[in-house]
């Protein structure tokens, strides 16, 4: 059976309950085990990103992918604005998300993130 007071353990570690809603769920975690591994997996998760080490990015990243934009016409009509279309789909995604998924849900490895963003930038390019 799913907790109640799951979908609150990310506001808490991001500091967003108020002090009611803090001390009820600090309350609740010293009974509930399902909560506790589930504060424990989110702020491991919190962690392993703050120590997350980003890919560097050649000098001529920027160049390529401005290359294959003005291949493309359709991408040159957009490009000003593909940047926040981007940020925009994103945020929507973590909106209708959030509080639907558990961190321990979705861990992957460091290797399994690569492969995917491999995978997600060569089907972006090969579908246009």
């Amino acid at each position: 059976m799913k907790c109640e007071f799951l979908n609150e353990i990310s506001a808490f570690v991001d500091g967003e309950l108020n002090e009611r809603q803090k001390a009820e769920l600090l309350k609740h975690l010293e009974d509930c085990p399902q909560c506790k591994k589930a504060l424990e997996d989110y702020r491991a998760l919190r962690e392993k990103f703050a120590r997350a080490k980003f890919p560097e990015i050649s000098p001529s990243f920027e160049e390529k992918v401005l290359m294959r934009i003005k291949q493309k016409p359709i991408l040159r009509k957009f490009a000003p604005v593909l940047p926040f279309a981007v940020a925009f789909a994103l945020l929507l995604i973590g909106l209708f998300l959030r509080g639907k998924y558990h961190p321990s849900d979705v861990l992957l490895s460091d290797e399994e993130v690569v492969v995917m963003e491999e995978e997600l930038f060569e089907s972006f390019w090969e579908g246009l």
